[in-house]
């Protein structure tokens, strides 16, 4: 009987971890020409992978929503691993104003950073050369309802290639007017 119920777990944990490797391979994007390459720009490397921040809009008007898109890339010549929970808690980003300030932390962004609690983990492997795409809106996570020029930059910790430890990356740096 303990035999039977602990072998029910097992495959139980193994379909749930089959299922959820199939849903984040949904959201991989694989590079499709050497173009897009080209038209992203990318922060700082570290040995492994690369992250893209780019803008639905570079002028928003007051109160509509401020949308990007964040993109790691890995740019190994081998298959990597990539630890994530939720995308809304694996990235953080940089805001500022024109003047350098950040850029006050709405409700949404202070609990996103205050709630250590996972509620999930996964593994997704990462092929050389593939993409994983996630998309944000900003407008839930800062103030961004004054007119003026808006910093941005998207930030997300990665596995070292060695496997011990993290490493911080940095995106590219884009800029968003709201009028």
């Amino acid at each position: 009987m303990l035999k039977n119920r602990l072998i029910g777990v097992i495959l139980g944990i193994v379909v749930i971890t089959m299922l959820s490797q199939l849903t984040m391979n949904c959201f991989a994007k694989p590079e499709k020409d050497k173009r897009q390459k080209e038209d992203l720009l990318w922060g700082e490397a570290n040995e492994v992978f690369f992250l893209s921040l780019s803008l639905k809009n570079r002028e928003v008007s007051s109160g509509q929503p401020v949308l990007v898109t964040v993109r790691i890339k890995n740019v190994s010549d081998k298959e990597l691993r990539l630890v994530e929970t939720e995308p809304a808690k694996d990235y953080s980003f940089i805001v500022t104003d024109s003047d350098g300030k950040a850029v006050p932390q709405l409700l949404y962004q202070r609990r996103l950073r205050e709630n250590k609690e996972e509620v999930r983990r996964t593994v997704t492997t990462v092929a050389p050369g593939q993409v994983v795409e996630h998309g944000f809106n900003l407008s839930r996570r800062f103030d961004l309802t004054l007119d003026g020029k808006y910093s941005i930059q998207a930030e997300r910790s990665v596995l070292k290639s060695a496997g011990d430890g993290t490493v911080a990356l940095l995106s590219n740096i884009e800029a968003v007017t709201i009028r």
